[in-house]
């Protein structure tokens, strides 16, 4: 609740403050003088956050909608009767809890303050009221593929908004199939052919599955930027098919690589991920051609806007050049994977860098045209910042490149003044 703030906040000060008075800090050591530093310092930064507390997202992810079932799911021990009492009474706290974060997001609607956006890896975009949780464009509950495996269930629908439109495309066809050449596209047709390639949704299976968009998104990680003037959303996408397979556990033939073999990982190849105590290992990988390309047609990466109001895409443009990734190292602006997300600022620019060819780029937030570009000296797989000091705006961005993304790897944080 806003009141525990304030009471945190009360007891920061007064803690700093009896500390001042009780210490001289040109009479500590170098420990405790850098202790006194910053507990004074962690004060300060408390106080200024205290001016955006209404700006930030109160049912985020990891707050307490899923957070606390997950600290007692996976955290709360219940060694002996004490234990479990503590469990039941936060059990019973939990409603409480909820209606003081309900009450903090009405106060924040109250001072006009954003509604939440979502923006899912499947590429779809759900809007809804902050205040009362209705959506602002339907939502229709739709047939998905079915064909579990034994001891799995499946739900037969699953939820689609009416507005706006898929950010990446729903699912793969062999007439979708695309290459560098002929031989590439008969290649890409033959592997789309052999595995279950019904939509978004399709359970995984023995044969094999294709994810459209794959395991990567749709959006990532990185999240979208929102300019409440337009009342745009400004998000990142892959639009590459991946394959899921299912491998039984006793199957000797089970030999890819896990996530924690190895610095770089071929996604072509295929990454196991164990699913300890089930009967399956899955095997997921991008679907690729022998030339390594995406088996659709690109953009691979891209960048919307999304006009959330209108529920409408205003622009989608690539994101990313492939001259590192191509065989003849061409600099075709055919987007590629990416990791990170953009900014928008007040000055109609919105800031991105994320693709695999160690490129920051400007763009104009209304048309989608890019201004600028400056090349890092390592990936940029993060989501930028902006402040301003001495009457000038700056743009920060961290460079230390991905081992998934086979980026440049670093150690940069950068930051570029604006005009």
């Amino acid at each position: 609740s806003e009141a525990a703030a304030d009471a945190v906040l009360a007891w920061r000060r007064d803690s700093v403050a009896r500390m001042k008075a009780r210490f001289d800090p040109s009479k500590l050591g170098e420990d405790a003088r850098t202790s006194f530093d910053m507990w004074s310092l962690e004060l300060e930064r408390a106080q200024l956050r205290e001016t955006w507390r209404r700006h930030r997202y109160v049912f985020a992810r990891g707050s307490a909608p899923t957070g606390l079932p997950n600290f007692l799911i996976n955290f709360h021990r219940v060694d002996d009767r004490s234990d479990a009492e503590a469990y039941i009474a936060r059990i019973g706290k939990i409603d409480e809890a909820l209606d003081q974060l309900l009450a903090r997001a009405k106060a924040a609607a109250d001072d006009g303050i954003r509604m939440p956006r979502f923006d899912y890896k499947q590429g779809l975009v759900f809007v809804f009221n902050r205040e009362s949780g209705e959506p602002v464009f339907p939502i229709e509950e739709r047939p998905v593929p079915q064909g579990a495996l034994p001891g799995e269930w499946l739900s037969p629908t699953q939820p689609f908004p009416v507005a706006p439109p898929p950010l990446a495309a729903q699912g793969v066809q062999p007439d979708d199939a695309w290459g560098f050449t002929v031989f590439d596209r008969r290649s890409c047709r033959r592997q789309i052919e052999a595995l279950r390639h019904d939509g978004i949704y399709t359970p995984p299976s023995l044969q094999g599955t294709i994810y459209m968009p794959a395991f990567l998104g749709g959006a990532n990680w990185g999240s979208g930027a929102y300019d409440p003037a337009r009342q745009w959303l400004y998000v990142s996408t892959l639009n590459a098919p991946g394959v899921a397979r299912l491998i039984p556990r006793t199957d000797a033939a089970a030999k890819s690589p896990t996530m924690t073999e190895g610095r770089e990982l071929d996604l072509g190849a295929g990454v196991m991920f164990a699913q300890r105590g089930t009967p399956y290992q899955v095997e997921t990988r991008m679907l690729m051609s022998p030339l390594g390309a995406p088996c659709t047609a690109p953009p691979w990466g891209r960048l919307a806007a999304v006009d959330l109001a209108e529920g409408t895409i205003r622009w989608q443009v690539a994101l990313g050049s492939i001259e590192k990734i191509n065989p003849l190292r061409i600099p075709l602006e055919y987007g590629t994977p990416n990791a990170g997300g953009a900014i928008v600022t007040a000055g109609n620019l919105v800031f991105i860098a994320a693709s695999m060819d160690n490129k920051f780029r400007a763009y104009d937030a209304e048309s989608g045209e890019v201004l600028w570009t400056a090349r890092l000296p390592a990936g940029g797989q993060a989501t930028p910042m902006t402040y301003s000091m001495d009457g000038r705006q700056y743009v920060v961005i961290a460079a230390g490149g991905h081992a998934l993304y086979r980026t440049t790897p670093g150690d940069y944080v950068i930051a570029y003044a604006l005009k």
